[in-house]
């Protein structure tokens, strides 16, 4: 906050800070892609996904924070008995799969992350020249 107050460079999130506490103590990143893997999904910027991610144990998905993981809250907490806890495993892998478009996004996937990424471009763009005027 301090850095903040006085106009200087800061960290803006954990990822920033995590990575700078990684490299100050020599900490490396396995190449091994098992156990995590940061999985980027929006095929408008950025995906590599890749068809053995289904097997990876921990997946990061950054991009759906503002995509998928609603989609997939909304299916297992609000739309399953028992907040989808008895979902067997393969059913459960199925809807995640589906959901999140890993490892292959159906075209109304496509579809939606274009017109939801260009809606917030445009809106974004819309809203600092309306805040200018």
């Amino acid at each position: 906050m301090e850095r903040h107050q006085k106009g200087q460079p800061k960290f803006n999130e954990e990822a920033q800070t995590l990575s700078f506490i990684y490299f100050k103590n020599n900490f490396q990143a396995s190449k091994s892609k098992v156990i995590l893997k940061r999985i980027w999904t929006n095929p408008v910027f950025y995906r590599n996904v890749e068809t053995t991610d289904v097997n990876v144990a921990i997946w990061h998905l950054p991009a759906e924070k503002t995509y998928g993981l609603s989609d997939l809250y909304n299916e297992l907490i609000q739309n399953q008995p028992n907040y989808g806890q008895n979902i067997p495993h393969q059913k459960y892998m199925g809807v995640v799969k589906k959901l999140l478009g890993i490892p292959n996004l159906k075209l109304k996937g496509y579809f939606k992350y274009y017109v939801l990424s260009y809606f917030r471009a445009i809106s974004k763009r819309a809203k600092k020249i309306l805040l200018k005027h």
